[in-house]
């Protein structure tokens, strides 16, 4: 994604059906605003300045709101942390925190799952895997 941003994004929409592919074609400003909106510091921006503004106010009284978002609020208001849910964008960049055992591990658990498709050797090609 990060080495060719628009034409994966059209191999995606062109997964998910002809449609999406063809709407992003005929008009280039849905591409580009698939493309401003999936880049990682305008993610990492809206999502995170999301999270804190969640994080930061109460509950909305009469809406359905999921359990798992109900507890979370809580946890975070009884210890609030400066938490993120997109950090760096970079690519690989979980190997970092796994030890080297793990990665192994990690390693050959994609490796059987994935035997039989092109994915290893597109992840081995841009230093994935």
């Amino acid at each position: 994604m990060k080495a060719e941003p628009r034409e994966n994004v059209l191999k995606i929409a062109k997964f998910l059906g002809q449609s999406y592919y063809d709407r992003l074609i005929e008009d280039s400003s849905y591409l580009q605003n698939v493309l401003r909106y999936s880049d990682v510091s305008t993610m990492k921006q809206y999502t995170n300045d999301s999270l804190a503004q969640f994080l930061a106010n109460p509950l909305p009284a009469g809406e359905e709101i999921p359990d798992g978002l109900k507890v979370l609020h809580k946890v975070t208001q009884d210890a609030p942390s400066d938490a993120k849910l997109v950090r760096k964008g970079v690519v690989g960049d979980w190997k970092t925190h796994l030890t080297p055992e793990m990665n192994d591990r990690l390693n050959r658990k994609i490796l059987e799952k994935l035997a039989g498709t092109e994915l290893p050797q597109l992840w081995k090609r841009h230093g994935i895997m």
